[in-house]
């Protein structure tokens, strides 16, 4: 089975310059509702938290034979540092204000990395797929076909199994549906996981689906509004789609966090058994509106997070200095690939390209 999303850490003792050791030989290893959200974006002065480095140690094996063996340090591995490249999909030139591409979503499947997202035409949103050799340069993007009409569709969540393209989507509620080539779409089910009762964190609608697979099966993350205010759920897939649990596992930080306003729009892998997320972490301690930033979390079990600070800040100087928002991860053979939406100061989103280091574990 491939998966839309996959992700990984490492974890190594560190040290500073070069070492001399008197042993036999060393060997060294080097590891090499329906569409409620916040659209209004302002910039903001970003303060962003550092990564720290994670140098790669290595371990000794003794042989018989004393010579000085003079062990340079290997080059650090920084993981969940991520290196922007700017712009992986521009809109036309004609896009108005406040339009342009939101929502995307990976997968790889057969050599090629697959990505949709929704482009956004004024009130209307209708999803779009490109695809890439190298996660660099991408084909024009194409509308899908064959899902549900509505004025808002949007929100794609991807899974490769079996060979067949797996879609979640929609604003409000989501729809089912399958493809064999990620564009050509049969809706298999419509309204198959909607708003929950009222009062709950989710009791107007469910926005932004990430489907992850893990060892206890298909498991839901998604974004909840209940009118006042935006948290991030869990469900298990199954005959039907169960919240579990019932209350949001991923809410608001303090009025003095970096998340203050909103969390929402989860990208969610496992890797090494941990559970990953990043999500778009509304900020409004300087300005209100003010900017998305993507935030970063880890958990044992997918229900109790832990938040990790800000993994995707603004610059002031580029498609994201206004917002940085939706993400979408992919675990690559050499490093990870992170699609993202940038809001700019020509006030038009693009998705944006990031990428970050794998380290052995």
């Amino acid at each position: 089975m491939e998966v839309a999303h996959l992700a990984g850490r490492g974890s190594w003792g560190s040290h500073k310059g070069p070492r001399v050791k008197r042993v036999g030989i060393y060997l060294v290893l080097v590891a090499a509702c329906g569409g409620s959200e916040i659209v209004t974006e302002r910039p903001a002065t970003a303060t962003s938290t550092p990564t720290a480095t994670q140098p790669v140690d290595s371990e000794p094996v003794d042989v018989d034979v004393d010579v000085a063996v003079a062990v340079a340090d290997p080059p650090a591995c920084t993981p969940w540092t991520w290196k922007k490249h700017g712009a992986a999909l521009s809109p036309p030139s004609s896009t108005a204000q406040n339009d342009g591409f939101l929502s995307p979503a990976l997968a790889f499947k057969a050599g090629t990395i697959h990505l949709w997202f929704a482009s956004k035409v004024g009130l209307t949103y209708r999803l779009q797929h490109a695809s890439s050799k190298d996660g660099v340069t991408f084909t024009a993007p194409e509308p899908l076909t064959g899902l549900r009409e509505a004025e808002i569709v949007a929100y794609p969540a991807v899974l490769v199994d079996g060979g067949k393209f797996r879609l979640w989507y929609g604003s409000g509620s989501f729809d089912y549906a399958e493809s064999d080539d990620g564009v050509h779409f049969t809706n298999i089910a419509e309204r198959v996981f909607t708003a929950g009762a009222a009062g709950s964190f989710d009791a107007m609608a469910v926005l932004y689906p990430a489907v992850v697979n893990t060892p206890a099966g298909l498991v839901l993350y998604y974004t909840g509004f209940n009118g006042q205010a935006y948290a991030i759920g869990r469900a298990i897939i199954g005959q039907a789609i169960d919240r579990a649990p019932a209350a949001a596992v991923i809410t608001v930080g303090k009025p003095s966090d970096f998340d203050n306003k909103a969390v929402a729009q989860t990208a969610a892998v496992i890797e090494n058994g941990e559970h990953l997320a990043w999500y778009g972490a509304y900020d409004t301690r300087k300005t209100n509106p003010g900017p998305y930033r993507i935030g970063f979390a880890k958990s044992a079990d997918g229900i109790a997070w832990q938040k990790q600070g800000i993994a995707i800040d603004l610059d002031p100087a580029g498609h994201d200095a206004y917002s940085a928002r939706d993400p979408a991860v992919l675990r690559r053979e050499k490093d990870w690939l992170m699609i993202y939406v940038g809001f700019a100061k020509d006030r038009r989103y693009r998705l944006l390209r990031a990428t970050s280091e794998i380290c052995a574990r």
